[in-house]
């Protein structure tokens, strides 16, 4: 069997127009009846048919909106796609299904999932997507907007499980959250493919360890970011003996300097306030 011509459309008239000479033959046929029959029996029965057949007629008008349209089939043979605003009619015999081309958007519940590190995190987004392809939408899947939302969880499941959520020598999550995104726009894109979709964007809208290491995780970062905080002091402190010895009249030993460093580390590292008198003259 060959594929259908998806690109066809329905056969389609101005639905104004319709009306208007569905209503004016409904009329014409009436007045006739009624000149031929006058109020008799028969006349009465055959204006009846005429006028359920003017409500037929008439349920064949459609009216699209901007950025919507129409598939439609005829007794289950795929018949056409029409996206164009206005109003329209078409054969009432169609079985007709709406949809938009307006972009959509969802946010995909949150998902506990093992980043590279294996440290469990909590992660969600936001998808940003349209209809591409009317006919794959409609019949290569039977939801897309079922369909989406599971396909979105298997891709963030895959990527993130990828990337460390935090790290200082390689992208992680937290680091380069544009580039974790644009993976995973490109892994949803493959997957919605088949359902005629576009991916317009995928949005990480929260992330962040699970509550059952939030705690320990965020002592290492504490212990962290303090670890790099002295290290910058300690290369002040190296920074400031040097300038003291250039800048002093007498020359000071290496006991001296020693002692010097030691007390400007003390007095510079220290977690709790100190008063240190430092004693050059010793």
């Amino acid at each position: 069997m060959s594929p259908p011509n998806i690109q066809k459309t329905p056969f389609h008239v101005n639905g104004i127009a319709a009306l208007v000479t569905f209503f004016l033959l409904t009329l014409a046929t009436i007045a006739t009846l009624y000149c031929v029959f006058k109020l008799s029996a028969l006349g009465l029965i055959l204006i009846i048919p005429t006028i359920v057949i003017f409500f037929v007629a008439s349920s064949g008008i459609v009216v699209l909106q901007p950025n919507s349209g129409i598939i439609t089939t005829l007794f289950g043979a795929y018949s056409g796609i029409l996206i164009k605003e206005g109003i329209y009619w078409i054969n009432p015999l169609l079985s007709v299904s709406h949809f938009t081309v307006k972009a959509h958007n969802f946010q995909s519940d949150t998902l506990k999932v093992n980043d590279l590190e294996g440290n469990p995190i909590d992660v969600s987004a936001v998808v940003v997507w349209k209809i591409k392809d009317a006919y794959k939408a409609h019949f290569a899947v039977e939801s897309y907007e079922e369909y989406l939302p599971v396909q979105a969880e298997v891709a963030i499941r895959e990527v993130i499980s990828k990337y460390p959520y935090d790290c200082d020598t390689s992208t992680s999550i937290r680091s380069g959250r544009d580039n974790v995104e644009a993976e995973l726009t490109v892994a949803l894109q493959r997957e919605a493919e088949i359902a005629g979709l576009d991916i317009v964007s995928v949005n990480i809208n929260h992330v962040a360890y699970a509550p059952e290491i939030a705690q320990v995780m965020l002592k290492r970062q504490q212990a962290k970011a303090i670890g790099l905080a002295r290290k910058v002091l300690v290369d002040a402190v190296e920074q400031i003996v040097a300038e003291l010895t250039t800048k002093l009249e007498t020359k000071l030993e290496k006991p001296e300097l020693q002692k010097l460093t030691r007390q400007l580390l003390v007095s510079l590292t220290s977690d709790r306030g100190v008063d240190q008198v430092l004693n050059l003259e010793e």
